[in-house]
Order: structure tokens, then C-alpha cells, then sequence
């Protein structure tokens, strides 16, 4: 079996080490290269040398940033090379990591800390001479926490120590290392079954110049990569060999059947799939019956009706088991290309994801933070000059920031855990009267402190189908804003009214400042920048509104916005309407 040989350095082989064994990856190897960041490759000849022993190019792929660009040109034109500007892009986004590097972090892995003392050693320092290097090269020692290493902090603690410098741990997971790799050994399994076709077609050309008009058509199915393109390819061929009827394709996925495609030879014969067309089981003497099957996985059904020629019956039937296993092929590989794009899609979205909470955590929670600090200083200096006055006002400040940051990491968390799947969803019938009266409770100060009137209105039976903690967060999410962004003396209101339909739509609008299309338009998208000060000040992150279109869709509604300038804001969704009882 083929085997997919990653070349790689001592400092990150742990993470994906890790990732084969967690995936199964029979077929990958991770192959450790005698480098590291502080010194050149080990020699250009000597390792193309050490890597042609170990496997053929094509299986091989070697990542590195400044230990292999010393001989970039030589080995990328013998084999696959991933030049990173940076090996910890593996663990984090490029733009979040330049940050950290233009801020003096020293940036060091599991596999770094692992061989930490092999590797100063070698650097042939003494403990005076690296502790003056990096005072000279960096301010603080960041560890990139995998999870791969469980107990680091022992050994992380005696780094710091002996080097000088304080450090700090970013929990920076093992996700978007994992769909790095994942790609990567999709794309070569992709490749290897492109090959596969390329070679089986090759091979079967050899066997007989009967077949020259067969691969002629066929040579066109490498370069497909839809399945539906590949079903009308082969069954342009179908009609050209064997002169039938009808021809129909039904796709299965498992033991599920898809939308079957009919090609009639006839114009006259353009009406509408028939019973017969669909009946595979039962063939006509004059019939055709194609299995395609990919190592003993059923991937469809071709059907061909009342074929030309029929006294050359055995010849057609040899020439359809050589043709199913092209047909596989070609609806195999069509297939893989597709699960390849959706991985590429997910790695897309999960690095969207991440962008966003690392630039809510790089900004909104370090200014509160920060203020925190400042707070508690000059309560110091009140308290030891005994104002009391002063103190007391320093205390409200600091319980306000308190309130914020613990709202803003409250719907960070919450997010995150729902972006990652961990959130339950439990629907149940809710009193919608107590689900206002628990967010009621929530904002009553902060309407109070800005002078703005909140009005519910709802018949005072009202149950909904929801999930009642989603529901909640929703609401008081939707409330915080509305009150957030409208001016003194101004209003907010909640409305649920039953529809026709057993829906209920729930509306909370406002007469505050409105928003411009432009920022209306990127409300509900990961990373886009919507925040924006309330009408006193308030900070936002815009997280609330994200967490707030995420439950509602959950619950198989949208949430719909409507705003002008200075006209006010008013949110929209249904939920279903409870027949039952709510439940306690």
C-alpha cells in the first residue's frame, strides 16, 4: 500500500504524529527531519537522498519555513513543498501570528519544548550568553498549547528560568493543524486515485484496438470532476456502442437512491421517466444492466432498454463489466473532489471562526481588563487617602466594567461552544410570560439608568417550542441593543402575536438610531467589523447579534432586520406555536 511519507521538523512532528493516530491514517507516516528554525537544512543532496529511500516523490510532502529555503528551488522540483513563511502557521492564523511576533514573543511548540536542552546545547551558549541573547531578541516566551503535551508546565516553568524570560499559554487547540493535515492527505488520496484512473485507462488502452472509440470518449472523463457531467459523458458513449433506446442513471449514496437521469435517443421518447424506465430488477432479453461499484460499495445503476443489435448480446455484456469499472472510476473520483472542496470550505469557516475570537479577545476583553487595573490602582490611592466619596464612585465603575465583561466573556463562550458543537438543543413548550419576566430582569437597569421606557405586549398564555436558554440569551441579547442604541427617553418593545399558521412571530423594536444598509448588510457575518459605540458611549462587539442569528436559525427560523437612519431598528423571527403545556 502507498504510503503518503510527511517530512517535517523535531518541533512540530508531536501535533501531527498525534493527528495520525487519532484519524486512523494507515496510510501516513510522519518522517522527522534532523532541522530546526536556528539552522539550515541538514544538507540539500543528503536529504533528497534520505527522502527517495523512504518513498517515491509523489509521496511525499516536506513542510518547512527557514530550514528548507535555503534549497527551495532544488527540492520543490523533485518534490512537494509546503514553504511556510512560518511553521506555526500549522497552529494559527498568519495575521494573528505576526501580531504576537511583532509584539517580542518567542514562540515555542511542544516539540521545541521537548528538546529544548538538545537544542540550546547546540547553540553552544552558556547560561549567561542565552539569557543576554534573548533579552536582546524578545520580550516574553509564548507557548502554543496543542493539547498534545499534557504536563508542559514543569518543564515550561525551568525554560523561562533558565532563559530569563517570563512566559505566557495560548490554548490554541489542535483544529486548525488537523484541517491543515486534512487537506493535505485528502488532496493526495485525490491525486492518487486521479493517477489510478490516468494508469487503469492507459492499461486497458493496450488490451485491444476494439476498444480505440471507447477510450477516445473515456480520455475526456479525467478532467471532469462533476458527477453529473461524468453520468451524460458515459452515457454519450453508452448510446454511441450500443444504440439503445433509453438509458437511465440513478445514483446511490449508501443504501439511498438519488435523482435518476434519463437520455432518450428518440425526440418522440422526451416524456417523463416511466415505471419500466425504473424497474431494474426485471431487464428485457433486449436489455442492459450496468452495476458500477467501487471496491464493493454500489455507486450506481445504469440501464439501458432495447439495445441494438442484440445477437452480439455476450459481446455487449463483456464490454459492460470492462466499462462499469471505468464508470466507477470516473463517479468515485468525481465524488472524492467534491468531499474535497467541502473539507476545504470547513478549514474556510473555521478560520473565519477563529479570526473573530481572537480578535474579540485581542481587543474588547483586554480594554476592559486593562480598565480593571486601572480602577483597582486608584482605589488604592482613595483608600489610603480615606475618600470616601471618590471610592465609592471608583466602586460603581468598577462593578459596571464588571457587568460588561462578564456579559461580552458570557456570549463569547456561548458562541464558541455553539460554533463548536457543544451546545445542546433542547426544544420543550415555554410560558413565554417567564421566559420576559427572567430577561426583564436584565435589562431593567440599564433601561432605568438611560431613561428608556420598555414595554412588553403578548397574550398572557402564551407558550412557544423552544429551546427556553436560547430563547432567553435571543431576547435579552436583542433588548440590551435596542436599549443600547436608542436616546433618552425613548422606547423598546417586545411583541409576540399567534398566526394563522401555529407560529408566533416575536418582534423587539426600538426609536433609536437606526443603522445605514451598509452595516445592516454585514450584520450576520463572521469577522465583519459591526461595531459600534451606543448612543452613550456603550461599547459592542457585534458578537450578541451573531450568537442571536445562530439560535434563531437553529430553531429552523431567520432572524430579519429592518432599519433606517434615525427611524429606529425592529428584529423579527417565529418560533412554533406550544400546543402542549409548558414545561417546568
Amino acid at each position: 500500500m502507498d504510503k503518503l511519507h510527511i517530512f517535517v521538523c523535531k518541533n512540530i512532528a508531536p501535533e501531527l504524529v498525534y493527528l495520525v493516530q487519532k484519524n486512523a491514517y494507515t496510510d501516513v507516516s510522519i518522517e522527522v527531519m534532523d532541522t530546526d528554525c536556528s539552522k539550515a537544512l541538514l544538507g540539500t543532496d543528503e536529504l533528497i537522498k534520505a527522502v527517495s529511500s523512504v518513498a517515491h516523490s509523489e509521496n511525499v510532502r516536506i513542510i518547512g519555513s527557514v530550514c528548507v529555503r535555503s534549497a527551495e528551488l532544488e527540492l520543490a522540483g523533485k518534490f512537494k513543498l509546503h514553504n511556510l513563511e512560518n511553521c506555526f502557521e500549522l497552529f494559527l492564523n498568519k495575521g494573528i501570528l505576526n501580531t504576537y511576533i511583532s509584539q517580542g514573543y518567542y514562540l515555542i511548540s511542544s516539540g521545541w519544548l521537548q528538546h529544548c536542552w538538545e537544542t540550546l546545547d547546540s547553540w553552544g551558549f552558556d547560561e549567561t550568553s542565552i539569557k543576554e541573547f534573548f533579552r536582546e531578541s524578545a520580550q516574553k516566551l509564548m507557548y502554543f498549547d496543542t493539547g498534545v503535551m499534557s504536563d508542559f508546565e514543569p518543564e515550561l516553568r525551568k525554560v523561562s528560568a533558565y532563559i530569563g524570560l517570563e512566559y505566557e499559554v495560548l490554548d490554541v487547540g489542535i483544529d486548525f493543524c488537523e484541517y491543515f493535515m486534512k487537506s493535505m492527505v485528502s488532496q493526495w488520496r485525490y491525486e492518487k486515485e486521479r493517477l489510478y484512473l490516468r494508469t487503469s485507462l492507459a492499461r486497458l488502452t493496450r488490451q485491444t484496438a476494439d476498444y480505440a472509440m471507447v477510450f477516445d470518449q473515456i480520455a475526456s472523463l479525467t478532467t471532469l470532476t462533476s458527477e453529473t457531467q461524468i453520468v451524460n459523458s458515459i452515457m454519450d458513449l453508452f448510446n454511441l456502442l450500443f444504440s439503445a433506446r433509453t438509458i437511465v442513471y440513478v445514483p446511490y449514496f449508501g443504501s439511498q437512491s438519488g435523482e435518476p437521469i434519463v437520455y432518450r435517443v428518440s425526440p418522440v421518447q422526451q416524456a417523463g421517466i416511466t415505471k419500466d424506465d425504473l424497474d431494474f430488477e426485471n431487464c428485457g432479453p433486449n436489455d442492459l444492466r450496468i452495476n458500477v461499484r467501487d471496491k464493493e460499495k454500489l455507486l450506481g445503476i445504469f440501464k439501458l432498454m432495447e439495445i441494438s443489435f442484440p445477437q452480439y448480446k455476450d459481446h455487449y455484456d463483456q464490454l459492460a463489466a470492462f466499462l462499469s469499472n471505468i464508470c466507477a472510476l470516473g463517479i468515485a473520483n468525481a465524488r472524492k473532489y467534491l468531499q474535497l472542496q467541502e473539507n476545504e470550505i470547513q478549514l474556510t469557516e473555521l478560520n473565519e471562526q477563529k479570526d473573530k475570537m481572537f480578535s474579540v479577545i485581542a481587543h474588547d476583553i483586554k480594554g476592559p481588563v486593562g480598565n480593571f487595573v486601572g480602577l483597582t490602582e486608584l482605589m488604592k490611592s482613595s483608600v489610603h487617602n480615606s475618600d470616601v466619596v471618590e471610592s465609592d464612585e471608583l466602586a460603581h465603575m468598577l462593578h459596571e466594567e464588571s457587568i460588561r465583561l462578564n456579559i461580552l466573556i458570557g456570549n463569547l463562550l456561548k458562541w464558541s461552544a455553539f460554533q463548536a458543537g457543544h451546545t445542546a438543543f433542547k426544544p420543550k413548550s415555554c410560558n413565554f410570560h417567564e421566559v420576559v419576566l427572567h430577561v426583564k430582569g436584565y435589562i431593567e437597569t440599564q433601561s432605568s439608568i438611560k431613561k428608556v421606557v420598555f414595554t412588553a405586549e403578548y397574550p398572557p398564555d402564551l407558550a412557544v417550542r423552544a429551546d427556553q436558554h436560547m430563547l432567553q440569551t435571543v431576547l435579552r441579547n436583542l433588548l440590551a441593543n435596542a436599549i443600547k442604541y436608542t436616546h433618552e427617553h425613548g422606547y423598546v418593545k417586545l411583541k409576540a402575536i399567534p398566526t394563522a399558521d401555529q407560529m408566533v412571530q416575536i418582534t423587539v423594536f426600538d426609536t433609536g438610531i437606526g443603522m445605514p444598509n451598509t452595516l445592516r448588510e454585514k450584520l450576520f457575518m463572521p469577522g465583519e467589523n459591526v461595531s459600534r459605540p451606543g448612543t452613550k458611549g456603550e461599547r459592542s462587539t457585534g458578537l450578541g447579534l451573531l450568537i442571536c442569528h445562530d439560535f434563531i436559525k437553529k430553531h429552523g427560523s431567520l432572524l430579519e432586520v429592518e432599519s433606517e437612519e434615525g427611524e429606529g431598528t425592529r428584529f423579527t423571527f417565529l418560533l412554533p406555536l406550544a400546543l402542549e403545556s409548558p414545561v417546568l
